[in-house]
């Protein structure tokens, strides 16, 4: 029977999820027209007697991939997609579970809508593995817009495997937003179409050691994606600023893909235009607020030699201002950007 559908799952000391895994998927309706690929990140014996077991009993419905080092999620989703000879592909976490006919309705529909090349839908979050009780997220329909600026599909992609090529897999930058950055990507190249119906229950554990680590990236990451394509006044309006410096670490202008650096417009048709700061006020107004926001650190710092570093690394930047009155300021305050 011809393949129509491979999903890609990535895994890192999974162990204690393969069983379930491989078993819920196992159950799918439609499994047949499907094949799952396995990439194993320096898989341990554990995994690797779960994994061969259940490869034995099904070698045209699963494959598996051994990586002898860890690698981030964009890298190893890259290396499972380099694979696929089927019309459609998806990703699926080690922990999360299917709702049975959930692929057969997203596959249905693409073939239904021709000129649609990527599909989603709603998920219940649950805090513990098979659960079926939890909160239930109801997805948005496709707006353009709104899909540049709000991560809305995770976790249920499914989309025509033609678009990896045309936007480029996933930015191997990123180890938490990884699949958002590849929406807003995929947003410039295609049209959306929501699945109706319940697909997912992605399980959310409330005290696991990774979700305090992640918060922190999770924002970075989140912040450099806005950077990248031009949604400063989201920047503003959450106050953002904390992230920038450290989200301007990520290339912003390329892409890594297969362990080299793509420029990001060979896969975001026009994208020089969107960033033009010519045509974008919102960009003048980030500037001047994130200045404002560094002036306003800038005085309120105490010490006078971290005064003096912070001015110094400013200007390194172009962002200092010659403040007037730096000692009993009065209300109103001059500044002025000082050039490089």
């Amino acid at each position: 029977m011809n393949k129509q559908l491979t999903i890609v799952t990535t895994t890192f000391r999974a162990e204690k999820y393969l069983n379930n895994y491989f078993s819920g998927i196992l159950s799918l309706d439609g499994k047949d027209t499907f094949q799952f690929i396995l990439v194993m990140n320096e898989p341990n014996e554990e995994e690797r007697k779960i994994a061969f077991s259940f490869y034995e009993r099904d070698p045209d419905l699963i494959r598996i991939v051994e990586v002898p080092h860890r690698e981030t999620i964009g890298a190893s989703l890259n290396r499972g997609f380099a694979l696929v000879n089927t019309p459609y592909c998806s990703y699926l976490d080690a922990d999360d579970v299917r709702v049975s006919d959930s692929y057969l309705k997203q596959i249905d529909t693409l073939e239904k809508n021709r000129n649609i090349d990527y599909t989603y839908g709603d998920y219940i979050i649950v805090d513990e593995y098979g659960s079926t009780s939890g909160e239930y997220v109801q997805k948005p329909d496709f707006h353009r817009a709104d899909f540049i600026r709000e991560s809305r599909v995770s976790p249920t992609h499914l989309f025509r495997s033609s678009l990896i090529n045309k936007i480029g897999g996933f930015d191997e930058q990123f180890k938490v937003c990884t699949d958002f950055e590849f929406q807003v990507r995929a947003v410039f190249n295609c049209l959306f179409k929501k699945t109706p119906g319940l697909l997912l229950y992605y399980t959310k554990y409330p005290n696991s050691d990774s979700a305090s680590s992640n918060s922190s990236r999770l924002m970075v990451e989140h912040v450099m994606i806005l950077l990248r394509y031009g949604v400063y006044d989201k920047i503003m309006d959450r106050n953002y600023y904390n992230y920038i410096r450290m989200a301007q670490k990520y290339r912003l202008d390329h892409v890594l893909l297969n362990n080299q650096w793509i420029p990001l417009e060979r896969h975001v048709p026009g994208y020089p235009n969107i960033l033009s700061i010519f045509n974008n006020a919102d960009y003048f107004e980030y500037r001047k607020k994130y200045r404002n926001w560094l002036t306003r650190y800038y005085l309120n710092t105490p010490d006078r030699l971290f005064r003096k570093l912070f001015r110094i690394v400013l200007n390194k930047l172009g962002l200092l201002y010659s403040v007037r009155k730096l000692r009993g300021l009065d209300p109103e305050i001059e500044m002025k950007i000082v050039s490089k």
